[in-house]
């Protein structure tokens, strides 16, 4: 049985916890099966601390389904389902926009057709070491990902440095479920690397192995049709 990981933080030299609450604990999610998914996709969430997100908000509080369409029938937002394990840490988060619907507890996840970046730019998967010492996984994007990836966590999305409010979450969804939002705290670009905080046995070290293995053969078979270990 596979398992999909949550990770601690993002770097992708750009991309980081703002605080230490950040830090979603690492654990395994339920088998996910890569012919039925929606695969990897990067999405901002609302957020209680943007004016802006108001409107799409107040639409998504009384909206009994997953789906916030504007007056043109547009999805200008989405409901996501937050993976068990991670409930906990997702639901001390105040600026987080979040639900629990028929025991599932969801977050409030924008779209923007301009900016919406999926794994179909992904080149490259494969292991590596985090800044922090850790074991990791790195995402490499060919130019169109890099710019759209870039366009994402610019401007409006990124965090100025006067302002005391959080930085704009990046949501990491893979088969319809959010996994970790860490907070964006400069422009990205075209290589990311996924961090993992390593158990301190033997035991859990080798499932964090296999865990990570598990994740760059899914990514693979969605994206590249091959399996790439490092």
């Amino acid at each position: 049985m596979k398992h999909i990981l949550c990770p601690t933080v993002i770097v992708l030299l750009v991309v980081g916890c703002g605080q230490a609450t950040d830090a979603l604990p690492v654990a395994a999610v339920p088998e996910i099966k890569a012919e039925k998914s929606e695969g990897l996709t990067f999405r901002i969430l609302a957020s209680h601390a943007y004016p802006q997100d108001e409107d799409i908000i107040q639409k998504g509080v009384v909206e009994p389904g997953r789906d916030i369409r504007d007056q043109n029938g547009r999805i200008i937002a989405r409901w996501v389902p937050i993976v068990d394990s991670q409930k906990s840490g997702f639901e001390v988060q105040p600026d987080m926009v979040i639900r629990e619907r028929e025991k599932t507890l969801e977050a409030l996840v924008k779209y923007d057709d301009d900016t919406d970046f999926t794994g179909k730019y992904l080149t490259h998967v494969g292991r590596t070491i985090g800044r922090s010492g850790n074991p990791g996984v790195i995402l490499e994007f060919n130019a169109v990902g890099g710019n759209k990836l870039a366009q994402l966590t610019s401007v409006a999305n990124r965090p100025v440095p006067a302002q005391d409010r959080l930085g704009r979450r990046l949501g990491v969804i893979i088969n319809d479920s959010l996994f970790t939002a860490p907070v964006i705290i400069t422009t990205v670009g075209r290589s990311a690397s996924i961090e993992f905080k390593q158990g301190g046995t033997d035991a859990e070290r080798q499932k964090l192995r296999q865990e990570i293995d598990d994740l760059i053969g899914t990514l693979s078979e969605q994206y590249l049709q091959r399996v790439e270990k490092q």
